[in-house]
């Protein structure tokens, strides 16, 4: 069985980072920026890969 990983710290400090840097108002892009920052702490990098075959 593959081993489960813990999502980063350091990638989410990245992303938040990033989140922050873009030329929308604080908060404007909602649960979306959350989702983008999360991904980026799960895959571990800054930006992220696409998501092409998303299961639930």
């Amino acid at each position: 069985m593959p081993s489960v990983t813990s999502p980063s710290p350091i990638a989410r400090q990245h992303a938040t980072k990033r989140l922050g840097a873009l030329a929308t108002p604080p908060g404007a892009l909602g649960r979306l920026g959350d989702l983008g920052v999360w991904l980026a702490a799960c895959q571990g990098r800054v930006p992220t890969v696409p998501v092409d075959d998303a299961r639930m």
